[in-house]
């Protein structure tokens, strides 16, 4: 017989749904949330900033070409170091084009992803770049351009979408790039040390800022995962309720359909619970139902496996991939596990026992045909058919229905008996 082990296949398209499904509703990580939060300045942040670039490359070429002298950055023209206007030109271009990247992604709804993974390495490169075409104004007797550095460590720590360490990675090299191109140009160290101590004391506090805003979106963060669960989980038996059933059973459907995978749903009912809440009481029933659910939960145990309350004492639980073999064991062991509680009805007759009832239905989607293959109400069918099945048999059973076996049931088993032979 095959272990659990075999009732998942490691590393498969549909593993990986499955396990994202696992998380319930939880955004894909800080990160992505942290994004999203400030997506709006940060796209603002880019687009002004690009903006603001082009319109000052339009009006240096107006002015040049009128010949008025008066070039929007004379200090790109003809500084007496060698080479200085190339470098100028080319961190220039190279911080224009990075510009135009990070606005482009940032503005497409679909790339979040793409944004957060070039968006270190893109705004690093930017912002030296940037900060060594504007360090030659400053040291060429434009201070104004302070601003224009200042405003740059700003926008790292805030409004780039980058982590606390990151930002703090990309100041402290504009800071080094900074110093390099006054000891590049030689500036007087009474000139070069105030500029750079200004420029300091604002990555400071930009990134006291910046810490502020990290923890703040972190506790955003931990409140709409708090949410999160809370609307997907069964407040009794902490298991996933049945609106995260409704959604996850379709969505896994196609999958096993669209990948040809074994879809596997258990339908599990508590025998004789009614009569247990009956004669126990409702607050004994509730602490019975949580146990069993429990039970389910540590057998169904893979992230992969996904379990949830179905409605009143039913439980369903999805699996993919499973083969005939493997459900029988992993069944068998749910039975026992409840049995193991020894739950009776009444203290002095310990025949009377809670136990289950499982309708499991093992298909294969792909190879139904017509409208029964284009939507997951036929597991259910088939599930409740084999539920009602192992009920009928008598009770503490379940009963295994197939695609392949047409409309009869493939098999009723007894779950002591099976695990008492293996």
């Amino acid at each position: 017989m095959a272990t659990q082990g075999t009732v998942m296949a490691e590393g498969s398209m549909a593993t990986q749904f499955m396990q994202s499904r696992a998380q319930g509703s939880k955004p894909a990580g800080f990160a992505y949330f942290h994004f999203r939060l400030l997506r709006g300045a940060i796209c603002a942040w880019h687009s002004t900033m690009l903006l603001i670039a082009l319109m000052g490359e339009l009006l240096d070429m107006a002015m040049s070409h009128l010949g008025t002298g008066m070039a929007f950055m004379p200090w790109a023209h003809g500084y007496r170091v060698h080479g200085s206007e190339s470098i100028v030109v080319a961190c220039a271009t190279i911080a224009l084009l990075i510009r135009g990247t990070l606005c482009a992604v940032s503005w497409s709804r679909s790339s979040a992803g793409l944004y957060l993974r070039i968006a270190p390495a893109l705004v690093l490169v930017g912002h030296m770049c940037a900060t060594v075409a504007f360090s030659y104004a400053v040291f060429s007797g434009r201070q104004g351009y302070v601003v224009l550095v200042s405003l740059q460590v700003f926008a790292a720590s805030i409004l780039s979408g980058l982590s606390l360490r990151q930002s703090l990675y990309v100041n402290a090299a504009s800071l080094v790039a900074l110093a390099l191109a006054a000891l590049m140009l030689g500036v007087p160290m009474t000139m070069a040390v105030p500029i750079i101590y200004a420029i300091l004391l604002c990555c400071v506090m930009s990134g006291v800022a910046a810490s502020a805003l990290e923890r703040s979106s972190h506790a955003l963060y931990d409140e709409h995962n708090r949410i999160s669960d809370l609307a997907v989980l069964d407040g009794l038996t902490g298991l996933k309720n049945r609106h995260a059933f409704n959604t996850h059973l379709p969505e896994v459907w196609q999958v096993a359909r669209q990948e040809r995978r074994t879809l596997t749903l258990l339908l599990v009912d508590v025998d004789y619970f009614k009569a247990y809440n009956d004669t126990r009481g409702h607050v004994a029933g509730d602490q019975a139902l949580r146990a069993i659910a429990r039970a389910i939960g540590d057998v169904a145990y893979r992230p992969t496996d996904f379990v949830a309350r179905y409605g009143g004492d039913e439980i369903a639980v999805v699996l993919l991939d499973a083969t005939a073999d493997s459900v029988i064991k992993l069944t068998s062991r749910m039975h026992a596990a409840v049995s193991r509680l020894g739950l009776t009805l009444q203290d002095n007759d310990p025949g009377r026992r809670v136990t289950l009832s499982t309708g499991v239905a093992h298909l294969r989607p792909e190879a139904l045909h017509g409208e029964e293959a284009s939507t997951y109400l036929m597991a259910l069918q088939m599930a409740d058919q084999a539920l009602y099945a192992a009920k009928r048999a008598g009770r503490n059973r379940f009963a295994l229905l197939t695609e392949a076996a047409g409309p009869g049931v493939a098999g009723v088993y007894e779950p002591e008996r099976l695990l008492q032979i293996a």
